[in-house]
């Protein structure tokens, strides 16, 4: 008796993040989550928002989630993914989809259970990726060049700093430059006019 090696795809891997909308007055950004889905033998990785909801097949365990911490880059968060592919393969092959009377629900083997736990405890114990997004919000990041920018910084000399403070790859922003510095500017000039009218 031959047993089939099941092969796992590897689907989109999104984890630069992304302002929160949910979460805009305290500057929340997005979360990182590994997802693997059984059925169909796929895991990609995705960005999602803290909006205290749960998919059906994520709450019913069809698709099984991870929190990952902070934002890997993709490329790092791809090597991860196929070194750890023969515990994410355990799980698939423990899995089974179940009728409870009420809905299909997902269930492990005690081994796959287990892979599930470790790559778990591996993510909560610096066991992820290796390389990761710094990550600023754009009031931090241009903090120390603020000072350059007077009431009388015209909109081309705003596109220019813009362009110069423009972050790395490695390096993720939230928020955009020009609309910050444009709005600072704006704040200077209504300052100098008003007293100016004093």
């Amino acid at each position: 008796m031959t047993t089939e090696t099941k092969t796992i795809t590897i689907e989109n891997i999104v984890t630069k993040p992304e302002p929160d909308p949910y979460h805009t007055s305290t500057g929340g950004i997005s979360r990182t989550y590994l997802k693997l889905d059984p059925r169909d033998l796929t895991v990609w990785v995705t960005q999602e928002y803290n909006d205290n909801s749960t998919p059906s097949d994520e709450w019913h365990g069809l698709i099984l989630t991870w929190r990952v911490p902070g934002h890997p880059t993709e490329t790092s968060m791809r090597q991860w993914i196929n070194e750890s592919m023969d515990a994410l393969t355990t799980i698939c092959d423990g899995f089974e989809s179940r009728w409870d009377g009420s809905n299909h629900v997902g269930s492990l083997s005690e081994e796959a259970r287990v892979a599930k736990e470790t790559i778990e405890f591996g993510f909560d114990n610096d066991g992820g990726p290796a390389n990761y997004y710094e990550t600023w919000d754009v009031e931090s990041w241009l903090e120390s060049s603020m000072n350059e920018i007077t009431a009388n910084t015209t909109d081309e000399q705003l596109a220019d700093f813009a362009e110069q403070w423009q972050p790395d790859a490695s390096t993720i922003v939230i928020g955009d430059t020009f609309t910050y510095i444009t709005q600072h500017r704006d704040n200077l000039k209504r300052d100098a006019d008003d007293e100016a009218d004093e």
